[in-house]
């Protein structure tokens, strides 16, 4: 992706890209996230019963 000329030719471009797989980077962290808490905090509910 680096090495691409056109990307060097505009910075604007590989903003435009990374800001996209920056995105789906943070959007699949939160939802990993949530899973992860979700599964606690059932695990815990759970257990204390």
């Amino acid at each position: 992706m680096l090495f691409e000329p056109r990307l060097w030719d505009n910075p604007r471009l590989i903003l435009q890209e990374n800001d996209y797989y920056v995105k789906r980077l943070v959007e699949d962290t939160l939802g990993k996230i949530i899973v992860i808490w979700l599964a606690a905090t059932t695990t815990v509910y759970s257990l204390k019963k």
